[in-house]
């Protein structure tokens, strides 16, 4: 569910990729909560579609994943410069005391400097950086809980 901003527009909301790895499994509820955001307002940001890519097992599954991913978001979103930025000063800060890494700094940039929301089911490494927040509480498997981070 995407959240009203202060322009009352709908927010966009980044999608991590343990939510896409859920979604790939056939988890019926995490394909329901992507399903909760309108179309325009799903994006990735290129690491989560980088990281996705580099679980496909042969080039058929990579033909399916670029498929899918066009198909259901919006936008993949490139790190540029201010994005390099941010992820950099969140490395210094949550590095080590959260143990936080170079791919979750970056997504996380992203979110932060696009002003979106960003749906994980990671609050480890996020919960320090945002304050999460969780919308339609969804478990999985009994454990695996997907949280916006605002």
């Amino acid at each position: 569910m995407a959240r009203r901003n202060t322009s009352s527009s709908l927010q966009a909301v980044i999608f991590d990729t343990d939510v896409l790895v859920h979604y790939a499994r056939g988890e019926r509820r995490a394909a329901d909560f992507i399903r909760s955001v309108p179309y325009s307002l799903r994006k990735i940001s290129v690491v989560v579609y980088m990281e996705l890519l580099q679980g496909a097992r042969d080039q058929r599954e990579m033909n399916i994943l670029r498929r899918d991913i066009h198909r259901n978001f919006s936008e993949v979103l490139a790190v540029h410069e201010a994005i390099s930025h941010q992820a950099t000063r969140l490395m210094e800060r949550h590095a080590l005391p959260h143990g936080l890494r170079v791919a979750d700094a970056l997504i996380a940039a992203t979110a932060l400097v696009h002003g979106f929301d960003l749906a994980t089911a990671d609050e480890r490494h996020y919960r320090p950086i945002f304050k999460a927040e969780s919308v339609s509480p969804l478990t999985i498997k009994g454990q695996t809980q997907i949280v916006v981070c605002i």
